[in-house]
């Protein structure tokens, strides 16, 4: 199977500075042309939360669609049937959960004891909770054909695979996140539900705002290992930063992604991420963005070269890959040295350009300059009356 995934996450969107927002986005947006050029179209959009940073801010969702997400789908030539979404603690509207304090309390008093917790799940009253504290977020996605039928998961279907969706963002506090560490909780019974609708039991990837080691540890113990048994990718938010893990276990290997926020202060990780996955192998390439030089980059902060492989024979597999796209880029050269002529309405400094970025092509800049160059001198000598490559076309 060949399946490709761009992850975002922590885009925080407001009005307020939107300037400084606006600026960061098109940056975004300029190099996920370059990424989806090289790498190829892909398959599914992760964001895994954090889409605004207040939703009590009038329309907040409506002015992320217009100032984001249509952008996002006309970039990646992709529409929101493979969007995948999943709350953060920043879609919790304060002011719903400052009115239902007494569950919050409630909640917080069962912790440690999962019975409890289920015993709120199954009399509906933490539906009700949770529903209200997301209830813009869960209006946003039933405007993008996302609906949301349990508040507490969505599976969503794009091509051959198979995305649970998870929200524990319903079990955060008024404090802010230092709080929440170690704290949060997810009915045991509602993972049990999820994964009862997955076809075949199994998932390619769940996505989830926090990390699970946010969980409560009584929690974790019963949740954890229900994802890391039906799924290989976890796919999470919340903590801008990126550090890829792949982890593994008797029965399972799974791998954890965080992408970075597109949004943060200076001294976290902004950036984002694309995974493509080959068979049992995979690779996910990360970009950064530098303050300094106001641009996305290659993440070296993350990992060499900015591409992370969670096995050795992931990287043999995907060196292999890209050596054949190389070459690929080679033959494209040649062939349009060859079929050169005047008629064309190519420029030879346009493909100069071109062939300096090697970005198009995804070749190396220097092989695909002496190729160029020695297509120029060809076709310099076979041209006795070419007066200056800059104007002239071929």
């Amino acid at each position: 199977m060949s399946y490709s995934i761009l992850h975002i996450s922590d885009l925080h969107y407001s009005k307020k500075n939107a300037e400084q927002r606006n600026f960061l986005a098109n940056k975004f947006f300029e190099d996920l042309r370059v990424t989806i050029d090289s790498q190829g179209k892909p398959n599914a959009i992760v964001f895994s939360g954090d889409i605004v940073n207040n939703p009590d801010e009038d329309d907040v969702y409506l002015y992320a669609i217009d100032s984001f997400f249509e952008r996002l789908f006309e970039i990646s030539g992709l529409s929101s049937s493979a969007l995948v979404l999943c709350p953060g603690n920043h879609d919790i509207s304060r002011l719903a959960l400052k009115q239902h304090l007494p569950i919050f309390h409630a909640l917080r008093q069962g912790i440690g004891n999962n019975e409890v917790i289920e015993g709120y799940y199954q009399n509906q009253g933490l539906t009700e909770y949770a529903t209200d504290l997301s209830r813009k977020f869960f209006e946003f996605c039933e405007y993008i054909d996302l609906k949301w039928d349990n508040p507490f998961f969505r599976i969503s279907k794009i091509g051959d695979s198979q995305f649970l969706s998870m929200n524990s963002a319903f079990s955060c506090s008024p404090e802010g996140s230092v709080q929440d560490r170690g704290k949060l909780i997810y009915p045991p019974g509602a993972i049990e539900e999820a994964i009862s609708k997955l076809e075949g039991g199994r998932s390619l990837g769940v996505v989830n705002h926090f990390p699970l080691t946010d969980f409560e540890e009584g929690n974790f113990r019963i949740v954890e290992p229900r994802i890391r048994s039906t799924t290989s990718f976890v796919f999470y938010g919340h903590v801008h930063s990126a550090n890829p893990i792949a982890q593994t276990f008797a029965d399972s290997r799974v791998i954890h992604l965080q992408s970075g926020a597109l949004f943060s202060r200076n001294d976290y990780f902004k950036g984002y991420s694309y995974t493509a996955i080959e068979g049992e192998h995979s690779f996910s390439l990360y970009r950064s963005y530098y303050d300094q030089r106001a641009v996305f980059d290659v993440a070296t902060n993350v990992a060499k070269d900015g591409v992370y492989y969670p096995t050795p024979a992931s990287r043999s597999t995907t060196r292999l890959r890209q050596k054949s796209r190389q070459s690929l880029g080679h033959t494209l050269i040649g062939s349009l040295l060859v079929r050169s002529s005047f008629r064309s309405r190519v420029r030879w400094t346009s493909l100069l350009k071109l062939c300096r970025t090697g970005l198009t092509l995804n070749i190396a800049p220097r092989s695909a300059m002496r190729k160029l160059r020695g297509g120029m001198n060809a076709h310099r000598n076979s041209c006795k009356n070419l007066n200056g490559l800059k104007s002239r076309t071929f």
